[in-house]
């Protein structure tokens, strides 16, 4: 009998079939390594448990808030801000001075504060950690009387395109490591 493919032509074949189907399974698990957990529910040893709103993953797109016109902040007086806080450690990098000049407009809203963020110091804080770049915008949360409590630090969706990679805990933290003074450094505009 004559056989169509060759020994060569067969192992071939069932080489990629078997890389193809790795990568189809292994699709799911890198999905499950990477993306955040569940916003509700948590699963520990002791089974599923609700999980407290200051430690659920959520989309910052959902607190957005555009009220018309703009609610407008600007600082009192120049301020050299504390550095942020990421995973229970502070910082190690610099933050630029938050100039009078700087315009802060509130973009989102969780229970009482607010996240206020600025243009001008983004571009400032971009140039100072030029060397290694950031995907994050840097926000800063305050009550209605202009008290700061600390740093939001949000992926820019315009570089982590995925809904789900931009999850994050988004809870205002009353003064994260208390480095924020608890005067009001912001007013209205």
């Amino acid at each position: 009998m004559f056989c169509r493919y060759t020994v060569v032509q067969v192992a071939k074949r069932f080489v990629f079939i078997c890389v193809a189907l790795i990568g189809l399974v292994s699709c799911g698990t890198v999905y499950e390594l990477y993306a955040p957990p569940n916003s509700t529910i948590h699963r520990g040893i002791e089974g599923n448990s609700r999980v407290p709103p200051e430690r659920q993953f959520v989309l910052p797109d959902d607190y957005r808030y555009d009220p018309m016109p703009p609610i407008i902040f600007r600082a009192t007086k120049e301020i050299d801000p504390p550095e942020p806080w990421y995973l229970g450690k502070k910082s190690p990098n610099s933050m630029s001075t938050i100039l009078k000049s700087d315009t802060w407009r509130v973009t989102h809203r969780i229970d009482s504060k607010f996240l206020i963020y600025s243009d001008s110091f983004q571009s400032r804080q971009k140039k100072l950690r030029q060397k290694f770049g950031s995907p994050y915008l840097f926000h800063i949360y305050i009550d209605a009387n202009g008290v700061a409590s600390g740093w939001a630090l949000l992926l820019d969706h315009k570089i982590v395109v995925s809904k789900n990679g931009r999850k994050t805990i988004l809870h205002p933290r009353a003064n994260e490591g208390g480095d924020w003074p608890t005067v009001p450094l912001f007013a209205r505009n």
